[in-house]
């Protein structure tokens, strides 16, 4: 029923010597792969684009999935997003779908409409149901064969890409878990987004779901139609829906999605990062903050391994040895496929003159760099030799 093909995504540096070009010496950076699939839902092939995190092969752990509608223009920026918020400890780590439009944009993304000018000007419109039985019936189950993703999804769209995710959230919600709305075109059908909305919510539905909508300086609609929506949420929203509309003043239609998703996606993860004016937490604060994350988003959230590994040393440097070791017991137990954790809570148990211990974890730490083939083993042997020989005196 699926054919697929996988090409790599890549971006090539170029270093040029004034004597010549070093082309000998270029290596490619790559973010990911391009894939193509085909969808019986839609009869048509399909292009997808596919980016992991930079530690994916380092780690069993599973990861939230993020769907980039218009993936051909904002692929790129949603990969760097990502990365940066989970570098920096603010979200956890993201596989990011980029899914192109094309020539049936149009019919894809928009729902059926009887506006007679809606009509005239998109005389393919409708697809939207059909779009969206592709995406969750096809392309999540490909991604999910081939990627560690968990259960939690997240859809972004722009312009009618975003009256898609809203119209998603209304008739189908579970088909995500969180709504990115980039200048939704809530105009579509004399706006009837925000009827249907009014009638589910006075209904009473529940909907346990995140919704980021917003628009910038427009004049196409959008503003006014978006504002009438907001406007009944603030009304008739369910408590359960998490929602939150920006106003971006120094945006243009084109420009919004730059800023939105990243600005989304922090409030979507908003209580994520550890603040840094508070102190290092202890262990049990730790468990505190991801254990209600985790309720929240219905997946099993950690804290950043690179970022608690950095208050650990930070611990350490202070010869404060005793707090460094629980903290890195903490980040032993939460990543026990890490073999990295291991080597630094051999460093703090060595500080502290434990170093049965340490050496026990240094082992540990080797093993699991064999298993994984990490290209910190050598690092790895080398602490385990050095703890080895301090301990035989």
């Amino acid at each position: 029923m699926r054919r697929t093909t996988v090409r790599a995504v890549t971006v090539l540096v170029s270093v040029v010597a004034c004597a010549g070009s070093l082309a000998a010496q270029d290596e490619p950076i790559s973010i990911g792969v391009r894939s193509t699939l085909h969808s019986a839902v839609l009869g048509e092939d399909r292009e997808v684009l596919i980016s992991i995190p930079p530690n994916y092969a380092r780690s069993r752990a599973r990861c939230p999935v993020m769907y980039v509608l218009d993936g051909s223009t904002y692929f790129l920026q949603a990969v760097a997003d990502a990365r940066f918020l989970a570098s920096v400890g603010m979200a956890p780590d993201m596989i990011v779908i980029g899914v192109p439009s094309g020539a049936s944009r149009n019919r894809d993304y928009t729902p059926p409409t009887t506006t007679e000018s809606d009509l005239k000007d998109f005389p393919t419109a409708g697809g939207a149901d059909r779009f969206r039985t592709f995406l969750v019936s096809e392309l999540r189950p490909f991604i999910d064969a081939k990627y560690r993703t968990e259960t939690y999804s997240i859809l972004v769209g722009w312009s009618l890409g975003g009256l898609f995710a809203v119209d998603s959230l209304l008739r189908q919600p579970d088909s995500f878990d969180a709504y990115l709305a980039i200048s939704p075109s809530l105009w579509w059908n004399g706006e009837a987004e925000a009827a249907t909305a009014d009638r589910i919510f006075t209904r009473g539905a529940k909907l346990k779901k995140f919704l980021y909508i917003t628009h910038g300086r427009e004049y196409n609609g959008i503003p006014k139609s978006v504002q009438w929506f907001t406007r009944m949420l603030g009304r008739q929203a369910p408590t359960s829906l998490r929602w939150t509309f920006a106003y971006l003043p120094t945006d243009t239609h084109s420009s919004s999605p730059r800023r939105a998703i990243y600005d989304g996606l922090e409030n979507l993860f908003d209580g994520w990062a550890i603040p840094e004016d508070s102190g290092i937490p202890a262990p049990a604060e730790l468990d505190a903050r991801y254990g209600t994350l985790t309720e929240r988003f219905g997946f099993h959230c950690r804290p950043s391994e690179e970022r608690l590994n950095g208050m650990g040393y930070s611990l350490l440097n202070r010869k404060m040895t005793a707090e460094a070791a629980g903290l890195f017991e903490y980040i032993v137990r939460t990543f026990p496929d890490s073999p990295n954790a291991y080597d630094s809570l051999a460093e703090a148990y060595e500080a502290a003159g434990r170093l049965d211990l340490a050496v026990e974890n240094c082992r540990t730490a080797c093993r699991l760099g064999e298993e994984q083939r990490d290209v910190r083993l050598a690092t790895f042997r080398k602490h385990l030799e050095g703890v080895t020989k301090k301990r035989s005196g």
